[in-house]
């Protein structure tokens, strides 16, 4: 299926580009030039690829946008000789994609080897399957015009069983599954396929550690409860990328509404959503509402900015401080120095710099640190809210439960929680268009990689009074899941009210605040 181009046009251009070459050598040399610079042109371009879904199924592998934004993260990875994660939803072409990159490395790079893994040897190799992976490179082959071929390929005897090798470079592209995945030797390069799915990770990840500098994991979700997981709450940012199904042109709600009847919900959520929450009882914000507030345009607001801080407690635990005015959360900055004192100077330029009003940090812990240092600078142009998670909930009034948050939530934490599970919630009603609200009570979140996790981590349960409490970082550390500091960054940026702007007669900001309203 084209995705916005004609199908027929597109051929006729690539028979135009065969036609230039066939007997011209000089263009095949500058063609071979021009594909070795850039895996993108050499797609667009040179490359075809298979579905037995269309008419013809043979079909020019013509990258939509985020195709081409995914193989330059990948050269972007590959380039700081790091780790890739990519999560995706179904049907995605992720994989052709992982193919194409790593045959382009292997025709146009010398001595380069490349490695593929699965949890399935079929899913590695099985000859005559285009859904195992090495069939999919033969197809790719098989596509190309003969001299775009290596010098003195042969089908019979450079076509193997896991293996293709390039004899012009003496570059490899081999296969493994299950627990002899990273037994095969150093690689340039290795891509795991379903991570989320094999058997024993730990096994295969240490395997993978002594192999190659670069490994790129690729899954739909499968739950909380696995090491491709966790590594996706623990990688930077810039280290994943983010296949959602929306982002394809061939896609639609219609699509959508197909595959919501066709499987089941948690099917649905998890390898469609991407929402690693989809199984797990109890988890209180769903991934929908988070999806609807990512990047959602909401009117300007001429509230001022307000900031918030979650401070770092030690471990891998990241310092987060972001900024948000009225409904739109704006900035997220972060590090990893674990002095409050320091914490407490760097948010205070941060303050300056982009205009913040007020701060709301937690108290808890080395907040008190922070808390000191604030209290000991002179002259601060904002105000800030030490926010105490353990502390009373406030008077706020639930009008569709006829309850305030004392008669609701446990504590202060709980009740936060809930007001941005109720923010997003409105925000999904609206982006759906289940009901109007107005777009004061929504949220527009930025689309990062930690925040969308995050917020869908933590579980609700009830105290022995009925009231409703978040559970605890360490409940959360007995599941696997490090703390959500950039998750409750967000809670306290809409936890409280900021004051008015008065100055203490000190010349010291430091004031109560509401719970917001």
């Amino acid at each position: 299926m084209s995705w916005g181009y004609d199908l027929n046009q597109e051929i006729g251009r690539r028979l135009d580009n065969l036609r230039a070459c066939k007997l011209d050598t000089r263009m095949q040399a500058l063609t071979l030039e021009i594909c070795a610079a850039d895996v993108v042109t050499w797609v667009n371009d040179w490359c075809w690829t298979y579905d037995p879904r269309q008419d013809p199924s043979s079909l020019p592998f013509k990258l939509f946008p985020r195709q081409v934004e995914y193989l330059e993260w990948r050269q972007d990875v590959c380039d700081r000789k790091t780790n890739g994660l990519t999560e995706k939803s179904r049907d995605m072409g992720v994989t052709w994609l992982n193919v194409a990159d790593q045959v382009h490395r292997w025709l146009f790079q010398e001595g380069y080897k490349g490695a593929f893994g699965s949890r399935k040897e079929m899913l590695v190799d099985r000859i005559g399957d285009p859904d195992s992976i090495f069939e999919k490179i033969r197809i790719l082959l098989r596509g190309l015009p003969k001299w775009m071929l290596p010098k003195g390929f042969d089908w019979k005897h450079h076509d193997n069983f896991c293996k293709i090798v390039n004899p012009a470079t003496g570059s490899t592209l081999t296969g493994e599954a299950g627990d002899n995945i990273g037994r095969g030797g150093r690689s340039s390069l290795y891509d795991l396929d379903e991570a989320a799915f094999t058997e024993r990770p730990q096994k295969i990840d240490a395997a993978l550690s002594n192999n190659t500098d670069i490994v790129f994991y690729t899954s739909s979700a499968n739950g909380t409860s696995n090491l491709f997981y966790r590594k996706r709450c623990g990688y930077r940012p810039e280290n994943i990328f983010r296949f959602h199904w929306t982002q394809d042109p061939r896609k639609d709600d219609a699509w959508y509404a197909e595959m919501c009847e066709k499987y089941e919900a948690v099917t649905v959520a998890s390898e469609i959503d991407i929402d690693y929450f989809a199984s797990d009882p109890g988890v209180y914000i769903p991934a929908k509402h988070i999806e609807a507030a990512i990047n959602l345009d909401l009117p300007d607001s001429q509230q001022p900015i307000v900031a918030a801080l979650d401070v770092a407690a030690g471990g891998s635990n990241r310092t987060v401080w972001g900024t948000r005015q009225g409904p739109t959360v704006q900035l997220v900055i972060d590090w990893d120095d674990k002095d409050p004192v320091q914490s407490a100077f760097e948010v205070i330029e941060l303050m300056g710099i982009h205009g913040a009003s007020h701060l709301t940090y937690d108290t808890h812990g080395v907040g008190e640190g922070l808390g000191g240092t604030l209290a000991a600078t002179p002259d601060l142009n904002f105000t800030y809210t030490p926010f105490s998670s353990s502390g009373s909930p406030s008077e706020r009034y639930w009008p569709g439960e006829g309850k305030t948050s004392k008669e609701k939530f446990y504590n202060a934490r709980a009740e936060a929680w809930g007001i941005v599970a109720s923010r997003l919630k409105k925000t999904w009603e609206h982006v759906t268009g289940l009901r109007s609200h107005d777009p004061s009570e929504l949220m527009s979140l930025p689309d990062h990689p930690h925040i969308r996790t995050q917020l869908g981590q933590p579980r609700r349960k009830w105290a022995s009074n009925g009231k409703m409490l978040i559970e605890s970082k360490e409940e959360m550390r007995d599941r696997g899941i490090e703390s959500p500091d950039f998750a409750d960054m967000i809670v306290y940026l809409f936890a409280v009210e900021p004051p008015a702007m008065e100055m203490m007669s000190s010349g010291r900001r430091r004031v109560g605040a509401s719970i917001r309203h």
